[in-house]
């Protein structure tokens, strides 16, 4: 098997572009809103080992991790 060199790898990895792509902010940042209420989310042990063993119970303890987070 040939041996690749590392510039190779590289050059084909990290291509250089001739226009840098935009990004939506308004976007982005609705995006990290969500992501940093799941993580909220995930911090109570019942949901993030889903402890429950019916839906309904599980989406019942969710609607009320919702709640307290929503009121601090």
């Amino acid at each position: 098997m040939p041996a690749i060199s590392r510039q190779r790898l590289r050059s084909k990895a990290n291509p250089t572009r001739s226009s840098v792509p935009t990004i939506d902010w308004r976007l982005y940042k609705e995006r990290h809103q969500i992501e940093c209420f799941f993580n909220k989310l995930k911090r109570y042990r019942r949901i993030a080992l889903r402890c429950e063993k019916t839906l309904t119970a599980f989406m019942g303890f969710i609607h009320l991790a919702c709640a307290m987070i929503w009121l601090r």
